[in-house]
C-alpha cells in the first residue's frame, strides 16, 4: 500500500520544529515566568513565521486547503498570543507583589 504523502526534507524539518514546540510545551507546564515568556516567544517567532507563509500561501495562490487555512491559522496566532499574555500578566501580578519573577 502506497502513502498519499511523500515525506520531503521540508517535511521532516517541519516536524522537528514541531517537536521542539512540544518539548517547550511540556516545559512550560512547570516554568518559571521568565521561562514562560522565553517559551512563548519561541514559539512565536516560528508559529507567527508560519502565518505569514500561510497568508501568503492563500493570497498569492488561492490555497485553502485545511492544513493552510481555518483552524490551523487560527492556532498559529493565537496559541504563543495566549502564552505570552499569561506570562505577562503573571509578571505584573509577582512585580506587584514585590517577588522575583
Amino acid at each position: 500500500m502506497q502513502s498519499d504523502f511523500t515525506c520531503t526534507p521540508f517535511m521532516f524539518e517541519i516536524a522537528f520544529a514541531n517537536l521542539a514546540l512540544a518539548v517547550l510545551a511540556i516545559r512550560a507546564a512547570a516554568a518559571s515566568v521568565r521561562e514562560l515568556m522565553t517559551i512563548g516567544l519561541s514559539s512565536a517567532a516560528f508559529l507567527w513565521g508560519a502565518v505569514i507563509g500561510h497568508l501568503y500561501q492563500w493570497f498569492a495562490n488561492g490555497d485553502h486547503a485545511p492544513g493552510n487555512t481555518g483552524g490551523v491559522l487560527v492556532y498559529d496566532i493565537l496559541a504563543p498570543a495566549g502564552l505570552i499574555a499569561i506570562a505577562a500578566v503573571s509578571m505584573r501580578t509577582r512585580s506587584a507583589e514585590g517577588l522575583p519573577s
